[in-house]
């Protein structure tokens, strides 16, 4: 009797603490599966305080929806679990949670047809982008090449004339390199 006991009482001990988030959920929910948190950031804050006193892996289930960041989701060592135990975020099963901070950019309209370029405004609260998709597929940004001859100096580079000077929001142009000899290298500039 006293070793099954034991035995039961040892098995308690490593009992896995679950939290469950959901687009529909609310924060002031406790997270459990009946009743999920709502934000990344509470169930990442409640994972904290299961944390400190965990005998046992944490899980993070995320279900299905988009999650709407405004900001990114701090993770810190804090958030990775102790004791030899994890903090796992995972998908509900059989469900796809997207997380993500895109900004819809509304009204468009077509500038050149013959080329299939596109301009909208965007929104004050947008800032530099490096990524744009299109009805959920990743679309190509304006390029080209320029007009002048650039040199490569210690510094940057030096145009050949001052046609570029004349370009009107200078400092919203990027400038990237794609030649020379480093492999999976594209650096930028602006």
């Amino acid at each position: 009797m006293r070793r099954f006991l034991c035995i039961g009482f040892c098995s308690a001990l490593t009992v896995a603490a679950q939290v469950y988030v959901s687009p529909n959920g609310s924060d002031s929910n406790p997270g459990t599966r009946a009743r999920p948190v709502a934000s990344l950031e509470h169930a990442r804050d409640l994972a904290r305080a299961l944390n400190q006193n965990s005998s046992g892996d944490i899980s993070v289930y995320l279900a299905g929806g988009t999650y709407r960041l405004t900001r990114p989701l701090a993770l810190e060592p804090r958030d990775s679990g102790h004791n030899s135990h994890s903090v796992i975020w995972s998908a509900v099963e059989g469900e796809t949670p997207v997380i993500s901070g895109a900004v819809r950019i509304t009204g468009w309209r077509l500038l050149d047809a013959a080329r299939n370029l596109w301009a909208a405004a965007a929104p004050g609260t947008f800032r530099n982008t490096r990524q744009l998709y299109v009805n959920g597929i990743r679309a190509h940004r304006t390029s080209g090449r320029p007009p002048v001859t650039l040199t490569q100096t210690a510094s940057g580079y030096v145009a050949g004339s001052p046609e570029m000077a004349k370009w009107r929001n200078a400092s919203d142009i990027e400038f990237v390199y794609t030649g020379g000899n480093a492999v999976w290298s594209e650096p930028s500039v602006g």
